[in-house]
């Protein structure tokens, strides 16, 4: 007789796979490359590195101090993932979706015609959050909040769904003014 244990009764959302998630991050971080790097543009001329670099810079630059502040702040809750990824799939999806972002701006800032280059484009490049923020959405309720997990993932959600608030008309904004 082959006893299989006691039965566990899992929280609702929590049988839903983070693979579906992840999956979802790398198809949204494609679909942005194909906008940015491969969709044609007319005119497109070459710039050096130090030229993409000095635009970026100068964007940045021009952002209000309390943007900056919150770009700071933003850091300190991507590295806390760091201390979760081993032991929670919600914080290996949110790394997977920061580590993406980021390489796709890099990318972008390397490669992408320098017409292309703008905040709006970084905005868009945010987009690929949005999966991590569904799963950390659905599975909020299976969170002890009393804890140092439960602290970061709050405040995770917390940062990507203020965050959302503005990429989302800023990247709707971006891809009206690039390509319709």
């Amino acid at each position: 007789m082959v006893e299989t244990g006691p039965k566990i009764a899992l929280p609702s959302g929590s049988g839903t796979s983070a693979w579906r998630y992840a999956l979802a991050i790398v198809l949204m971080a494609l679909l942005i490359l194909s906008f940015t790097l491969w969709w044609p543009i007319e005119n497109a001329t070459a710039a050096s590195m130090a030229e993409r670099i000095a635009k970026m810079d100068a964007l940045f630059g021009a952002l209000p101090s309390y943007v900056l502040q919150w770009m700071s702040v933003q850091r300190f809750i991507m590295l806390g993932c760091l201390w979760f990824v081993i032991w929670h799939k919600e914080a290996r999806v949110y790394m997977l979706a920061t580590l993406l972002s980021h390489m796709i701006s890099y990318s972008e800032i390397a490669f992408a015609p320098v017409e292309r280059l703008g905040l709006g484009l970084v905005s868009l490049n945010h987009l690929v959050w949005i999966p991590a923020l569904v799963l950390l959405f659905v599975n909020r309720k299976t969170v002890d909040w009393k804890t140092p997990y439960g602290l970061w993932y709050g405040l995770a959600l917390f940062q990507i769904s203020f965050s959302m608030i503005f990429d989302i008309p800023d990247s709707v904004t971006y891809l009206g003014q690039q390509y319709f």
